[in-house]
């Protein structure tokens, strides 16, 4: 686990791992292929308009949002049950679902979300984030995107500099809060 931690921040992927005997971390089958050079990741795709979740497990790390989505939400791609389960994501216009990426160790009460880039690949769009053992994506219809506190584009930097100001203190101290949790022992 430690390799695959080590590999990740070699991505600028800060990954935490909670403590053995968390239901995350038993569930978690993320994993780093040493002959490919890649993570293959566990990735958790929500659906809250459609009240539906599904787990992929070993998601290459350069797999598109897109390529991982298309079984899913694609009008003729995905498979008939998964398409009428999701019907309100298959049909909506393209470019209408955004895929968000909770901002780990922030208010519980209040969470903020990145967007991620489906034409990106699931390094890129993880890359200058931090993820508790595994990525958990949300597809929200942009009709509905209005219901989430996404982070200022000026919060969050897509070309690797760090954050400036208040809001690199904050993701700091998010940061310590994620670690402090993840070291500390359940019992």
């Amino acid at each position: 686990m430690n390799f695959l931690k080590n590999r990740a921040r070699r991505n600028d992927i800060n990954l935490k791992l909670l403590p053995i005997g968390f239901a995350k971390r038993v569930e978690n089958s993320t994993a780093y292929y040493k002959k490919e050079q890649l993570i293959y990741w566990h990735v958790k795709l929500v659906f809250p308009q459609s009240s539906t979740t599904y787990t992929e497990r070993r998601v290459a790390e350069n797999k598109t949002l897109e390529q991982i989505l298309n079984p899913y939400i694609h009008p003729q791609e995905s498979d008939p049950v998964t398409r009428q389960r999701l019907k309100v994501y298959v049909l909506a216009p393209p470019g209408q679902v955004s895929v968000l990426l909770q901002v780990e160790g922030g208010e519980s009460s209040s969470p903020r979300y990145h967007r991620l880039d489906v034409s990106r690949s699931l390094a890129e769009n993880l890359r200058h984030k931090t993820v508790i053992e595994y990525p958990t994506l949300l597809m929200v219809l942009k009709a509905r995107s209005t219901e989430y506190r996404l982070l200022r584009d000026s919060d969050s930097s897509e070309d690797g500099e760090s954050e400036t100001g208040s809001s690199s203190k904050n993701e700091m101290e998010e940061e310590k809060e994620v670690g402090d949790l993840v070291t500390t022992s359940p019992h």
